[in-house]
């Protein structure tokens, strides 16, 4: 069924649409058949927006709408809330890092005509939302959370212990604070068990850290 929607209705796939026009105007909105009053679902989207940037991979691919002159603003059809996240820290946090980045890369979404009846972005918005379903991504955000703590603390362990993990192809070394070394030595006392490991002979450097 989906197949068929997208041949009769869908314009582009995966075209990158930038969030502001020439004259700053939002390049995206919500479609009016997708407007849900989840402001706690758009909170937790900033924050994560604000620790990580737009992660485009976490979510399946937004579908927008052209307006009924064939033109942005594209109504979003799935997306919306993590758009209108966007729009949020870019006016609370336009200079920090994650939010120009961003920004500056603008979001891949799929387009489909203005004419695409109101049974059929029905059908595509619930489509999607059933594909959310079983991978909420708040519960990805948050998994993403404690698996970067456990990467950093891990590589900033094996630095310390002068530990090279075969296969790292990193090319770079990241700087830790003391009491960051230290909190790491106490996540993971005692042996090594992560991976395959050798020891270093003296003098060599320890395991880039991605």
């Amino acid at each position: 069924m989906l197949q068929a929607v997208n041949k009769y209705y869908q314009k582009e796939s995966g075209t990158q649409v930038q969030f502001f026009d020439d004259k700053g105007q939002p390049n995206m909105v919500a479609h009016e058949l997708n407007e849900r009053d989840q402001n706690q679902s758009v909170k937790t989207y900033e924050q994560s927006i604000l620790k990580h940037g737009y992660m485009e991979r976490a979510r399946s691919m937004p579908m927008g709408q052209l307006s009924s002159d064939g033109k942005p603003p594209y109504r979003m059809i799935s997306g919306a809330q993590i758009t209108q996240a966007i729009y949020g820290v870019a006016k609370s946090h336009p200079r920090t890092f994650n939010v120009s980045r961003t920004l500056q890369s603008g979001m891949l979404i799929d387009i489909y005509c203005a004419r695409t009846p109101d049974d059929v972005i029905v059908f595509l918005r619930d489509t999607q939302n059933s594909f959310q379903s079983g991978a909420n991504a708040h519960d990805v955000f948050s998994v993403l959370d404690v698996v970067l703590e456990a990467a950093i603390a891990w590589n900033t362990y094996a630095h310390i212990q002068g530990i090279q993990i075969r296969g790292n192809k990193g090319n770079g070394h990241q700087h830790r604070s003391d009491s960051e070394a230290a909190v790491a030595q106490q996540a993971l006392p005692g042996q090594v068990r992560w991976g395959v490991c050798e020891r270093l002979p003296k003098g060599k450097s320890g395991p880039h850290i991605p």
